[in-house]
Formats: C-alpha cells, sequence, structure tokens
C-alpha cells in the first residue's frame, strides 16, 4: 500500500470542517475528522529505522492515546492493532501512519483508489515537519476574513475569549501557511472560505485539479450525508452558502472591528479581503492591543510547545483540555 495523502489545514473555525465534509463526498477521496496522532507520535517514532513487535506494540500502543481516534473515527482497534503487528522490521513511520488513514477509508468503504486525507487546524504550525514525513503529500489551507474569524472563535468554548488575542492567533496561522506556499507552491493550494461559499463550483473545481481526481456534482451535494457532526460544528450539515460569510459587517462592534483591522491589515490585503478605515488612532489601537498580542503568541508557542513533551503527559494535558472545553464529543 502506498497511498497518496493530503492535509487540510487552516486556523480554526476557518471552514476546514466544511471542505473535509465536500471532499469526503468524493469516491475518490476519504478525509478523516481531526486527530492529531502524527505530531503525537512523530518525536517518538519518526527516527526508527528497525520495528521490532515491541517497537509496533509500543506505537499502537501510543496512538491509542489519542481518543479522537476512538470516538471520532470509530476505527476496529483490534484489527488495526493486529495490521500493525503484522508490518515488516523495515516500515517506515510514515506507512504506519498511513495504515491508520487506509482502515479508515476501508471502513467508510471507499474504493481500492481513494486519496486519503486529513482535516487538522493544528497541523498549520507544523507543515514543514508533515512535508519532511510525506515528501508526496499535499496541503489545501482554508483561509477565512479574520473578523468572521474572530467573531466565531468567541462564540466557541475553547481558544482565547479576547478579540486582540485571536486576531494575533489568524495572523500567525496564516502567515506559517502562506511562508510554507510560497517555498513550495506546487504543494501547497490556499482557499478563501468565501471563495468556497459564493464560487463553489470553481473552487472546488481548483482544488479537484490540484488533487489530481476528476470534479463531481456529487461534491455540492455533501450535506445530504454528513459526518462527524457536533453543535459546535452543525454547519456543515447544511448547503454551500455565501450568506454564512461577511458577518462581520453587520455584526461587529466597531471597537473589536478596529483592533481586528489593526493586526491584521496586511493579510487582509494580501487575501484581497475588504479593509475599511480605522475609526481609532493606531497609537491608541497599539496600546490597547499590546498585550492581548503577547496573550495570542504565547498560546501559538504552547501549542508547538506541547509537541515536544512526552507522549503520555502530552494526551493527558490535551485530553483534560478537550474534555473542559467539551470537544472531546462522542
Amino acid at each position: 500500500m502506498d497511498k497518496k495523502l493530503f492535509f487540510i489545514t487552516g486556523r480554526g473555525r476557518s471552514g476546514t470542517w466544511l471542505l473535509k465534509s465536500v471532499l469526503d463526498a468524493h469516491d475518490d477521496l476519504c478525509v478523516a475528522p481531526e486527530a492529531l496522532f502524527i505530531m503525537h507520535l512523530s518525536q517518538k517514532y519518526q527516527h526508527v529505522k528497525t520495528w521490532d513487535k515491541q517497537k509496533l506494540e509500543a506505537f499502537y500502543n501510543d496512538l491509542a492515546l489519542e481518543e479522537r481516534i476512538i470516538r471520532w473515527w470509530k476505527l476496529d482497534l483490534q484489527v488495526l492493532k493486529k495490521t500493525i503487528l503484522s508490518q515488516h522490521p523495515n516500515v517506515t513511520f510514515a506507512h504506519l501512519c498511513k495504515l491508520v488513514y487506509w482502515q479508515y477509508s476501508r471502513e467508510q468503504e471507499k474504493s481500492e483508489n481513494v486519496y486519503l486525507g486529513d482535516k487538522n487546524p493544528g497541523y498549520t504550525l507544523f507543515l514543514p515537519k508533515l512535508l519532511k514525513t510525506f515528501p508526496e503529500a499535499k496541503f489545501i489551507h482554508m483561509v477565512r476574513d479574520p473578523r468572521d474569524n474572530v467573531r466565531s472563535f468567541k462564540q466557541a468554548s475553547f481558544d482565547l475569549n479576547d478579540t486582540a488575542a485571536l486576531a494575533e492567533r489568524w495572523n500567525y496561522y496564516n502567515k506559517q501557511a502562506l511562508k510554507f506556499a510560497k517555498k513550495y507552491p506546487k504543494k501547497c493550494l490556499i482557499i478563501r472560505f468565501e471563495d468556497l461559499l459564493g464560487q463553489s463550483e470553481d473552487t472546488l473545481r481548483k482544488i479537484c485539479s490540484f488533487l489530481k481526481v476528476p470534479y463531481t456534482l456529487e461534491l455540492l451535494n455533501f450535506y445530504k450525508n454528513p459526518k462527524n457532526v457536533f453543535e459546535w460544528n452543525k454547519k456543515v450539515a447544511e448547503p454551500l452558502d455565501i450568506k454564512a460569510a461577511y458577518k462581520w459587517k453587520t455584526k461587529m462592534e466597531q471597537a473589536e472591528l478596529d483592533k481586528v483591522n489593526y493586526i491584521c491589515k496586511d493579510l487582509i490585503n494580501y487575501f484581497g479581503y475588504e479593509l475599511p478605515p480605522l475609526s481609532s488612532s493606531k497609537n491608541k489601537l497599539m496600546l490597547s492591543t499590546a498585550l492581548p498580542q503577547i496573550k495570542g503568541r504565547t498560546a501559538d508557542f504552547l501549542e508547538e510547545f506541547i509537541f515536544s513533551l512526552p507522549t503520555e503527559v502530552r494526551m493527558k494535558i490535551l485530553n483534560f483540555y478537550r474534555k473542559r472545553t467539551k470537544t472531546l464529543n462522542t
């Protein structure tokens, strides 16, 4: 088995679940719900050259610590364990990871020629590492207007509840992706959330061309058979509709709008979004956003740092956070 792999990335609340749902409607694509197991296991197993039964079993046991594999993927763990333990001593870390996606695709009754996908906002911070592990992989990065992105996060039960801090985080995620896309233009396609909603067919044709799969009208009917629908992402069970975009124009206070526009102005312009003039002075905004921006940068640093911790410690921290924020739904 030497399956192709692609990743859907983007700052959270940018339409990555939506794009996952759309592309998963394609017979030749199978996009798994997010689970951070590649980065969880990378530090410990990336450089293993020879896999005996003990190492393969340890790999499986650490993989099973990722509760989303159990709750969201709902894999037959006994079959997965048997598959992993049957691998040749010269198997690679990348191949073992692909086995997990491959089993998910088979349990979803996808075709033998399926192109395996992974939707994971958190992987935006690790794009070079992922490409090093999977040199053949492709990446689709979702961008959403930062005003709507911040609004969406402030309505959620997770992440920071500070406009300027959230704007800083949007900035950092998209700067990382843009840097990667400029370095590897044939590997990374950047898609705007608003274009997926408002220019759906053209955007999906572009994605299909990038992945080298035929375009099919079934992509637009994705909502008729939705998967992994929770309270906080229930929009994935509705048709694509441009009315879901640009709500900041009528639902965002001017003071909050100024903060986002001030912090994200360069990328707002780069991605072609509307940038209204500031109603507050730049000096006032600089003072009012300084500490929240530090808070946002600290959160970004911690998201990257956590993957340097021992696997068991990291998973305990993440599972505690997910349960506390109710993002580990069954």
